[in-house]
């Protein structure tokens, strides 16, 4: 395994099929778990989503980790050719689905300007400023509020590696929020992604994390 590099030309050059090993405080308690001791987690790179935002401010590479276990998403966020690394799982309490999915799973807290009982126009719906969150880590719920970063969504195109189809083009949307006060996680992304003329939306990712120490990951890049 190579050690990584916190550029932006490191992280372009990073391909699906390569392997990552993971050696944060959560790989090492999960394989504790397993009963293979203090010595990380393996997992190979399924699926990358890179997302350019319109005006070039930043770009964000969304790595889908793989693990028979479990799977993760390492996002690498570039602002010029300086890169950040998070960590972060989709809990199992939001399913994958489109705007209308996440309105009929009760998952209405995503959305700013929602309305109950009316009819809303599902492409006009804006992402919340804020969420409550609620932890448990085994001394009972905890609720953490997260403000959105920005007071903002950002937009841009989008493309997955290996391409899912032959016109592989789409558009995002990015939310991202902070805690308010110190937690285990205190990162929540939302990411969606689809055509523009889906009257649904796009296929809409919530993800909940932590920032990771370069020196936490290394790669093997094929």
């Amino acid at each position: 395994m190579n050690s990584v590099e916190l550029n932006k030309k490191f992280w372009k050059s990073v391909t699906p099929k390569s392997l990552v090993h993971l050696s944060d405080m959560a790989a090492l308690e999960a394989s504790q778990a397993e009963g293979r001791g203090l010595n990380g987690m393996d997992y190979s790179i399924k699926e990358i989503l890179s997302v350019v935002e319109k005006d070039q401010l930043c770009e964000w590479l969304v790595f889908e980790l793989f693990n028979p276990s479990q799977t993760l998403y390492l996002v690498v966020k570039c602002v010029g050719d300086d890169v950040d690394l998070r960590m972060f799982y989709n809990p199992e309490s939001i399913v994958v689905g489109n705007r209308q999915d996440q309105i009929n799973n009760q998952n209405v807290f995503m959305f700013e300007n929602y309305k109950p009982h009316s009819h809303n126009n599902l492409l006009g719906l804006k992402y919340t400023s804020q969420i409550n969150w609620t932890f448990d880590y085994g001394n009972g719920p905890e609720e953490v509020v997260f403000n959105q970063k920005g007071n903002m969504e950002l937009t841009g195109d989008a493309s997955y590696s290996p391409a899912r189809n032959r016109n592989d083009q789409y558009v995002a949307t990015i939310s991202e929020y902070l805690a308010e006060k110190e937690t285990p996680e205190p990162e929540i992304m939302i990411i969606e992604v689809g055509s523009a003329v889906n009257k649904k939306g796009g296929s809409i990712l919530l993800l909940v994390g932590n920032p990771i120490n370069e020196f936490e990951i290394s790669i093997v890049r094929k």
